[in-house]
């Protein structure tokens, strides 16, 4: 139990750190697409 609760807290970092850098791309690649 205590792993998974380990698990599920990694995992929730890790979705907020791929959206944190397709934020940051998508910013930078903005002005071209439009």
């Amino acid at each position: 139990m205590r792993k998974d609760y380990e698990f599920g807290i990694a995992g929730v970092l890790w979705v907020k750190s791929v959206c944190n850098r397709m934020n940051k791309f998508m910013e930078e690649h903005r002005e071209k697409w439009l």
